[in-house]
């Protein structure tokens, strides 16, 4: 018999989701304005390509009736990190649902050409109110 092994290789950008423990940028911005600490992010005027994790299981699921590629999941945004530590804040002490500041994602990557790249758009605002307010 012949057996042939479909996979999927999948590369990920940096991601956030609730019950996430990891010592990451979002959990980190969300524990440090709950106990009134400082910023705990040290490039705050740098940007971030994020995605939650309910949009990558999401995309992981449609993967399995995928041909077998090399994927790398990103969003189609660059989310200022002050920016989503102020959007963060306001929610929190304030109950404001602000905006976050973006840009579109930079095409920079160093991705080798047989690596397809998906290019995710979801609400970060969405997510994170949602995340927020499970905790």
């Amino acid at each position: 018999y012949q057996y042939s092994i479909s996979y999927s290789e999948i590369v990920l950008s940096n991601n956030f989701g609730s019950n996430d423990e990891r010592k990451k940028l979002i959990p980190e911005i969300i524990t440090s304005i709950k106990l009134n600490n400082l910023n705990p992010t040290n490039n705050p005027n740098k940007y971030i390509n994020l995605l939650p994790i309910d949009t990558i299981c999401k995309s992981l699921i449609d993967e399995l009736d995928a041909p077998s590629r090399k994927v790398y999941l990103k969003s189609k945004k660059d989310y200022k990190i002050l920016s989503i530590y102020n959007f963060c804040k306001n929610l929190i002490n304030n109950n404001v649902f602000g905006e976050i500041e973006y840009a579109y994602e930079s095409e920079s990557l160093n991705i080798p050409l047989n690596v397809e790249i998906i290019k995710l758009d979801f609400n970060l605002e969405n997510e994170l109110f949602k995340l927020i307010k499970k905790q």
